[in-house]
């Protein structure tokens, strides 16, 4: 009798602990966003205007007012331009085989260096799309991998 009583008072605690700790953590997500947003707003632009998604198919420009309504019309174009660079750099780094190739941190560098604004999820976001296109297109196939390919 005993045990099932403690049953019935610790299953709500428990569940009460399991809602607070996931709150918690949604919590800590959402300020992290609205910390880079506010800190870094180029690093943020540019994980939002290439994330995969619906909104894909609108331009970036669009994505990105929708995310920072405030970016100047002149700061936003200079956003632009810096992001056709880093796609280029992008493809430059999948094409020499992306992070299994080369090694993220050697990507890291090479993207931080060129691009100083990268430091968040826009640095993250361009990882991403470095391995991604280098797999997407077959640039990955390091020697050791080579067979695994064919």
């Amino acid at each position: 009798m005993a045990a099932t009583m403690s049953t019935f008072v610790l299953a709500p605690l428990v569940l009460i602990s399991v809602a607070v700790a996931v709150g918690a953590t949604i919590v800590a997500v959402l300020v992290r966003r609205l910390r880079d947003r506010r800190e870094h707003p180029q690093d943020f632009a540019f994980a939002t205007c290439t994330a995969f998604g619906p909104e894909l198919g609108q331009s970036r420009a669009e994505r990105i007012l929708r995310a920072l309504p405030d970016v100047p019309e002149a700061t936003l174009a200079g956003w632009l331009a810096d992001f056709e660079s880093l796609d280029a750099e992008i493809w430059a780094l999948a094409r020499a085989g992306g992070p299994v190739v080369l090694g993220e941190d050697a990507v890291r560098r090479t993207l931080t260096g060129k691009f100083p604004f990268l430091c968040g999820p826009g640095l993250k976001q361009a990882i991403f799309l470095v391995g991604y296109n280098a797999w997407h297109e077959g640039y990955d196939v390091s020697p050791e991998r080579d067979g695994e390919r064919k």
